[in-house]
């Protein structure tokens, strides 16, 4: 799991992004800005600017009325996911360090008494450092500890 957004394991304002109305109502896209801005991401642009090539309003306005509350609604089964075992990585991008989702990631691991793994970049690491992003990302998933037992 890379940096899930999981406000379920965060206390007071540190749940803020997601799971705290953001006045989507007013202006979609200056909400958008403002979970970039919350998990280390830079869009490139002032929060009034239009969305920009390749996203559309239409597309910004669905995410943020739609998908953002979803993730802060949403409850990860932490029991069902403790249950097993060794096969869960949880995973945090080095430049995310401080950031709302490093932090959900963070708390996971605490809660599955797991290590924390590292990966390049920020949250959007795997857009940013490709190459970097998937050999450490391939390190983890062929380590022993994730080989199912026979």
């Amino acid at each position: 799991m890379h940096e899930p957004p999981l406000g379920q394991l965060l206390a007071g304002d540190d749940r803020q992004p997601f799971d705290l109305n953001l006045d989507a109502e007013k202006d979609p896209a200056a909400a958008l800005n403002a979970i970039a801005a919350s998990v280390g991401v830079s869009r490139g642009r002032a929060a009034d600017a239009p969305a920009g090539p390749g996203s559309s309003p239409a597309d910004v306005e669905l995410f943020i009325r739609r998908d953002a509350p979803a993730i802060g609604d949403y409850r990860l089964d932490l029991d069902r996911l403790r249950a097993m075992g060794g096969r869960v990585i949880v995973a945090g991008s080095l430049e995310s360090r401080g950031f709302y989702p490093y932090r959900c990631a963070e708390q996971l691991a605490r809660h599955l008494d797991t290590p924390l793994a590292e990966l390049p970049g920020n949250h959007a690491g795997m857009i940013g450092h490709p190459d970097e992003f998937a050999a450490r990302l391939l390190e983890l998933l062929r380590s022993p500890a994730l080989r199912p037992a026979h």
